[in-house]
């Protein structure tokens, strides 16, 4: 059955100010029209709905809706002279108020909508009511009119709370969730925002863009060359996004054929990548991210990679706080898609500090602070082995692991035909069970050593950790239930504790 057509709008039920208003500040600011969320069905004036369509089908195709484009628009879909032609056009354009107060203005339009839409609305279920026979269907009748109530706009107001569909309780907390998801086995959760950096040359995209065909494959990354130590970490055949703005698009091409010949991959394989795109990634603009997550999300990506952070940010310094508006729009992409966002940065060309691994993250404090996951790629000049440890991790620590990179060239060329990488096992000396086993066997060795003894010993060996991690390890083996060491003498007025291991 046909729609009944809605009678033209009375004048109480639009505001004419307002809807010129909106209009007006998109043609005197452009950009301004991604500041509402207005459709052309919430306009009650004609000539102002078929405008405000003009202007959205320019920006669908990335069309500025300036005067002269929107007049242009009009005359190809035959509605300049339904609008009132130039003169109108020229009227708005000529006494187009600043757009600061737009959103405001958008506003008021949506809420004539809603105020039109109700009234309509009532009429139908009048309608309803009085079309019943002599014997109506109460509740059929009831059930009518609900669906028109059901379907009715809800207009947004400055009084609703914003915040409410995201309030949570303990209940939602208590309640069961599945367990965490994982693109790569332990290293890159869904959803989460991971850095991978390094200085030139660590072949940190590389790395990750043979990390992106083993997840759109679904096969294991870095696995043992054969005859090595077992080592490796199982992925999820998910579909992949590359973003690149950094290497371009021959290079890119280069990179993933490369590593995709080397697994023989299908070309069907769920990889996107975007090299060099115009417009291009602003991570400070709310709507370049909101039209990112669009896309993520149409085509289903579980796994992103931007290439690289430095050229993304906009106008927001890399050194300054304004970073911590960037990676909440990065954290936003995430957390909307449930994706694992993976981001490449470099390191600090130099440094001064020598405290922590995670100070050498180029940029300001408020980058490492966003993060779930930071790994510092390494590598000596002329290797071929590269170094991945974590220096930040917001879950379960993850190990210092190792890649070698393998590859063959094009004849008479120095373009890579496949290439790929495989795991290496390293020496574990930064996790507490390396501490553990360092202590137990130097106590083995030594027994009624001194804590202090036990430490400078344990510190000998392992150089990278802590004395007071060193120290607090100690404690907890010997006051531990059940725990690996005892106290064996005390001496003096010192009070000197002496350790060996517990039978």
């Amino acid at each position: 059955m046909a729609q009944k057509q809605k009678p033209h709008a009375p004048e109480l039920l639009f505001n004419e100010q307002a809807e010129q208003y909106v209009i007006a500040s998109v043609l005197l600011e452009p950009s301004a029209l991604h500041e509402i969320s207005l459709t052309p069905q919430m306009f009650g004036i004609e000539r102002n709905r078929i405008i405000f369509a003009a202007m959205l089908n320019l920006a669908a195709q990335e069309i500025s809706p300036t005067v002269n484009a929107v007049q242009y628009r009009l005359e190809a879909e035959n509605n300049l002279e339904r609008i009132g032609g130039v003169p109108y056009l020229a009227a708005l354009a000529a006494h187009a108020p600043s757009s600061a107060y737009i959103q405001s203005e958008a506003r008021l339009v949506e809420k004539f909508f809603a105020k039109r839409e109700i009234a309509y609305a009532a009429t139908e279920i009048s309608e309803i009511a009085f079309d019943s026979k002599d014997s109506p269907d109460a509740i059929a009748i009831w059930d009518r009119a609900r669906a028109k109530l059901d379907a009715l706009p809800i207009p947004r107001t400055s009084q609703q709370d914003p915040w409410a569909k995201f309030k949570r309780t303990l209940a939602d907390a208590y309640a069961p969730r599945p367990p965490r998801q994982f693109v790569v086995e332990n290293i890159f959760s869904q959803p989460s925002l991971n850095i991978v950096y390094g200085a030139p040359g660590t072949m940190k995209s590389l790395l990750l863009a043979d990390n992106c065909i083993c997840v759109a494959s679904g096969a294991r990354w870095l696995e043992n060359l054969p005859n090595a130590p077992h080592c490796g970490f199982n992925t999820q055949a998910v579909p992949v996004m590359w973003l690149d703005f950094d290497n371009g698009r021959n290079r890119t091409d280069e990179r993933f054929e490369a590593v995709a010949r080397a697994r023989g991959v299908d070309v069907s394989l769920p990889l996107t990548y975007y090299a060099m795109p115009t417009p291009w990634f602003d991570a400070s603009d709310s709507k370049a991210v909101d039209a990112l997550i669009e896309r993520i999300k149409r085509e289903g990506a579980q796994l992103i990679v931007i290439d690289n952070l430095g050229v993304i940010t906009g106008g927001a310094d890399e050194n300054s706080a304004e970073m911590a508006s960037v990676m909440g729009n990065l954290r936003r992409v995430s957390e909307t898609t449930n994706a694992a966002l993976v981001v490449i940065h470099h390191q600090r060309k130099s440094s001064t500090y020598n405290t922590r691994a995670g100070e050498s993250l180029r940029g300001h404090s408020s980058i490492e602070a966003a993060l779930d996951l930071a790994l510092l790629i390494e590598r000596e000049d002329h290797s071929e082995t590269i170094n991945v440890k974590a220096t930040k991790t917001r879950g379960a620590d993850i190990l210092p692991f190792a890649a070698q990179f393998s590859f063959e060239h094009r004849p008479n060329s120095k373009e890579f035909a496949a290439a790929r990488f495989w795991g290496l096992q390293i020496e574990d000396t930064l996790s507490d069970r390396a501490i553990e086993k360092q202590i137990l066997e130097v106590v083995s060795g030594n027994a009624g050593i001194s804590k202090s003894e036990l430490t400078k010993s344990v510190k000998e060996r392992l150089s990278d950790v802590g004395i007071n991690r060193i120290r607090n390890i100690i404690t907890s083996l010997s006051i531990q239930k059940n725990g690996r060491l005892k106290v064996v003498s005390k001496e003096g007025d010192r009070n000197v504790q002496r350790f060996q291991l517990s039978e």
